[in-house]
């Protein structure tokens, strides 16, 4: 209703601790007077700002999405230990079982991340014994055989993939998986849609007018068969490492699935994996046979496939007890810390002489007592004199002491023998836990340039135009040059002496115009990006005039604007902002061009707001800090999931970021991306190749 710091129609400062209540114009009697209103009145209120303590609240993890596996061989990467492991490394899914421990087998259907892995049933360290495998960005393949090999390759320009491909018929979207994608075979990740047999397809990359992807002989190439993977096909787990059979296998435990039919399975039984020539010849007729539905209530049969247990449980946000939390914070003790929690954590050390291995936690860590469940153990490079084989899982039960202190033995020499190099995920539990923080960045700017082949999402032309790194909260302008050879630049405000200091990414309002603007620097000529003043219709905008006294809504720091400069034109209304927050992790925030829009005629300058991450392990709402009014309270993020737990007291997939406990990881940065905020980043890499 009021710009911050004017003065509202009770006399008061307008600002975020006063609540606005409308009275419309209407006609009503008080106390026997007829009282009419012939226009809108604002009453001020106080907001409530009383606030109660909850001490000692308790928050379950309540994660599911896991695979049972078997015949476990090493373990996988789920944190960072350098030049050891890598945090949710990338794992490969097998539609065959393990033929050699330690090795692929089949063909890779999927790609997903290791959240963590723990002990279900059976003796620990036996081959037998049942793990659960808990996964994330699940990613099954699709397969697309064609009838000619193109040229070039959709993996010569960019060799981790990342090429977007699309069906021109169907329209169905997909992006090259580049690791098995061969001349006459596609595998494609995130498909969006169903690409149809008999019709051609588009690259991304590709430098024909129209994209269509062609032979050597400019033949135009076409799809002659699609095959879907899925997690029920799944047989095998595979992680690589950069070690020497420091690998991680393992087989995936099938569930047996009732079916009311009795039939004969026959999948994949032509030579391009498809379901086709799959009949049941009769031998004297060479009638094919039909088999007929069992009979209702029948026992019928069942299926042996792999199954992902508790797949709606799949989330890494966890909503605390209480909404609209103020702080995690002790009030009592200087803002200290209360907060505790378990977590899981890789280690790599290798036991001395005797076979005995140290592990030491860090500041406010304890180790739990020992379980199967709790520590999971490996053998990386097996030890002199130890019966424990390279892969082998080996039980921590025999010789661990040290549980509940922060640092822990275990002494097993008929197992480790003398330098066995081991890799244990353990649980900890970490008090006076702080939240890592997100440090607010504002007006950075990122040009887009033309490129034919350049990666998709670094050209003005792309629907979707990556900003190369995650948790972009806000975009302020995207301005087009509207010349392909020209970069687009900002309006300037040329000004005078400046009273007090402006803040970058601060609002401006003008004195005269009533113009708001964004400032992308602080001393003269100003570059900004107008936004929308309070009270103005949205899609309109009023300019800042010469005269103009400008102020920081922020800073309070004014000058007098002598000059302003026309920048390139503003397409904003024509993008909407994707975050990239997923329900596992934040993605790569992007832009994407809204349907029925025209596409830019020149290079592009965007300019966006984002939060850099710091390190630890969890957001709270005491990661949140303002900068320039542009992330108070109000302004924390909320997320939408793509799922929702049905299990819950109150189902609800939104969930409001202030009130949550948030152990999402973020996605690295692409190249390009500069932490700099006064650099303006190009990004160069590809985004959508999901290698990272």
């Amino acid at each position: 209703v009021y710009d911050s710091g004017a003065t509202t129609d009770g006399g008061n400062i307008a600002s975020t601790s006063l609540l606005s209540l409308k009275v419309s114009p209407g006609k009503a009697y008080i106390r026997g007077n007829e009282i009419e209103k012939t226009t809108s009145t604002f009453i001020d209120m106080p907001k409530a700002r009383a606030f109660n303590t909850i001490n000692a609240g308790i928050i379950t993890y309540d994660v599911g999405n896991y695979l049972n596996i078997t015949n476990v061989y090493g373990t996988p990467d789920i944190s960072f230990i350098s030049g050891e492991t890598t945090p949710y490394k990338q794992i490969s899914i097998y539609d065959t079982k393990t033929s050699t421990r330690g090795s692929a087998s089949g063909t890779r259907i999927g790609v997903a991340r290791t959240r963590t892995m723990e002990f279900s049933s059976g003796t620990a360290g036996d081959t037998s014994s049942v793990y659960k495998l808990y996964l994330f960005d699940f990613r099954p393949f699709t397969f697309l055989t064609l009838d000619g090999t193109p040229s070039p390759t959709l993996e010569v320009n960019h060799s981790n993939g990342g090429v977007q491909v699309k069906g021109v018929t169907s329209g169905a979207t997909g992006w090259v998986f580049a690791d098995g994608t061969s001349a006459g075979t596609v595998i494609l990740t995130n498909v969006s849609g169903r690409f149809t047999t008999g019709e051609k397809i588009t690259a991304s990359d590709s430098s024909e007018s129209d994209q269509i992807v062609e032979t050597s002989g400019n033949a135009d190439i076409t799809i002659d068969t699609i095959v879907t993977k899925n997690v029920s096909e799944a047989r095998q787990v595979h992680m690589t490492d950069d070690d020497s059979g420091q690998h991680f296998t393992a087989d995936i435990v099938l569930d047996s699935v009732a079916t009311t039919e009795s039939f004969i399975l026959l999948d994949a039984t032509d030579s391009n994996g498809a379901n086709a020539e799959d009949n049941i010849i009769a031998e004297v007729d060479k009638i094919p046979l039909g088999l007929n539905r069992g009979a209702t209530g029948g026992t019928g049969s069942s299926l042996k496939q792999a199954q992902l247990k508790l797949a709606e449980k799949n989330i890494g946000l966890f909503k605390l007890n209480k909404e609209t939390v103020k702080t995690l914070l002790t009030t009592n003790n200087s803002g200290a810390s209360d907060t505790s929690y378990y977590l899981r954590r890789q280690f790599v050390t290798t036991a001395n002489s005797v076979g005995v291995i140290t592990l030491s936690a860090g500041a406010n860590e304890v180790f739990v007592a020992h379980s199967e469940v709790d520590y999971t153990v490996s053998i990386l490079t097996a030890g002199a004199g130890g019966t424990g084989n390279q892969g082998d899982i080996v039980s921590f039960s025999t010789g661990f002491s040290g549980g509940g202190s922060s640092t822990i033995t275990v002494t097993n020499n008929a197992a480790f023998g003398n330098g066995a190099k081991i890799k244990v995920i353990a649980t900890i539990l970490k008090s006076s836990a702080a939240a890592k923080a997100k440090t607010v960045k504002l007006m950075k700017q990122c040009k887009v340039v033309s490129g034919t082949t350049d990666a998709y999402g670094t050209r003005p032309t792309d629907k979707t135009i990556s900003l190369g790194r995650a948790d972009v909260f806000e975009f302020a302008a995207v301005l087009d040059s509207e010349d392909t050879g020209t970069d687009a630049v900002a309006p300037i405000l040329t000004i005078g002496t400046i009273t007090g200091n402006f803040i970058k990414g601060e609002r401006v309002i003008g004195s005269v115009s009533g113009a708001a603007g964004c400032i992308i620097t602080t001393s003269s000529p100003i570059s900004y990006v107008l936004k929308r003043a309070l009270g103005h219709e949205r899609g309109t905008t009023t300019q800042f005039v010469v005269t103009d006294i400008i102020t920081g809504e922020a800073s309070g720091a004014y000058a007098t604007v002598s000059a302003v400069t026309t920048g390139s034109t503003n397409i904003t209304e024509r993008y909407e902002l994707d975050t990239g927050q997923r329900d596992n992790y934040y993605d790569i925030s992007r832009l994407v061009r809204k349907p029925g829009v025209g596409l830019p005629l020149g290079r592009l300058l965007i300019l966006y707001h984002y939060m850099e991450h710091g390190t630890g392990d969890f957001f709270t709402v005491d990661s949140y800090t303002d900068v320039a009014n542009q992330m108070t309270y109000e302004d924390i993020p909320t997320y939408t999931a793509t799922k929702v737990d049905p299990d819950a007291p109150k189902p609800s997939g939104f969930y409001k970021l202030q009130d949550c406990f948030d152990i999402r990881p973020r996605a690295e940065d692409i190249a390009g991306a500069d932490a700099n905020t006064e650099t303006v980043d190009e990004i160069t890499g590809n985004s959508f190749d999901f290698y990272n």
